[in-house]
């Protein structure tokens, strides 16, 4: 009887050594996927062509960032499509809230500091549901 309690006390040891050793791995490799994920998010945004010049236009006056609004500048609603996928990844908990503000953050200072940018992402038939939520939650701007 003994030797029976012995085996299954060093079965559940074991198991339980699995299960932690499954579990640390895990986290390790969720880790390295959210790193990756950044990453390339990242390049996205920054390193890629893609973003550039509507990126460059927030720092411009609000004239220049008024008329892009006006005529519905491609390479602005493009960028504006790129933040909505961001606050949907936040939403969906792809994406931590902190991750986005570090990334981001600067960049979203300048929608709210674009009353015709912050106008149009406001403008409710303009389908920018999730990107006029987050930006209006913003706990901790970066100008803040």
């Amino acid at each position: 009887m003994s030797s029976l309690l012995a085996s299954a006390g060093g079965a559940v040891v074991g198991s339980l050594f699995t299960a932690g050793a499954t579990l640390w791995n895990l986290k390790k490799a969720r880790s390295l996927s959210r790193a990756k994920f950044l990453y390339d998010l990242h390049k996205d945004f920054f390193v890629d062509e893609t973003y550039r010049s509507a990126l460059n236009h927030l720092d411009d006056s609000d004239n220049t960032i008024k008329g892009l609004v006006q005529k519905e500048d491609a390479k602005l609603l493009q960028l504006l499509n790129a933040f909505e996928l961001v606050a949907y990844f936040v939403k969906t908990r792809e994406l931590e809230e902190k991750d986005a503000e570090a990334l981001l953050g600067y960049y979203l200072d300048c929608f709210q500091k674009h009353p015709s940018l912050s106008d149009y992402i406001n403008d409710k038939s303009k389908s920018f549901e999730t990107l006029r939520t987050f930006v209006s939650r913003r706990k901790n701007p970066h100008g803040a």
